[in-house]
């Protein structure tokens, strides 16, 4: 009888390994995955002060200044080379951004196709890595940040 009950304890031992490692490997398996920005903050320049107190009064932290991302394309078999500039990259509530100096030659209309036109490209670039882009204008001392939902997501 004895070997009996130790049956029934050794079905019921197993049967709770089973669903604990079912359990455990549905949580692995739906877990979010870990996003690392695709850049290296070591070759990032030292944030200008002036935008860098801007933002730290908003109650952003400042993780490194301008960064340049070199973009390589090919044209019908013919090479093309740009870079994309990065001013700064912050975060705030451990949701991070890309900044975006505001230019006094090209000055920023807030309608959605300029919006999308000149900023986007930097939420692209490193999403979903990042939530969005400030765009920061130190001569007036404002920032906006602009958070993209592609297909009306939200």
């Amino acid at each position: 009888m004895a070997q009996n009950g130790d049956f029934y304890v050794l079905v019921a031992i197993c049967v709770l390994a089973v669903l604990w490692l079912l359990r455990a490997g549905k949580n692995w398996l739906f877990a979010p995955a870990k996003v690392v920005l695709p850049l290296d903050l070591n070759q990032a320049t030292e944030p200008e002060p002036e935008g860098a107190k801007l933002l730290t009064e908003e109650g952003y932290e400042v993780l490194c200044g301008k960064i340049k991302l070199p973009i390589e394309m090919n044209k019908d078999g013919q090479r093309l080379s740009s870079q994309l500039f990065i001013d700064y990259i912050v975060r705030k509530n451990h949701i991070k951004y890309v900044v975006k100096l505001a230019n006094r030659r090209q000055p920023m209309d807030w309608t959605g196709s300029q919006v999308r036109d000149r900023l986007m490209i930097y939420w692209l670039a490193y999403a979903p890595a990042i939530e969005g882009v400030i765009w920061l204008d130190k001569q007036n001392h404002q920032l906006h940040k602009v958070v993209f939902h592609i297909g009306g997501q939200q």
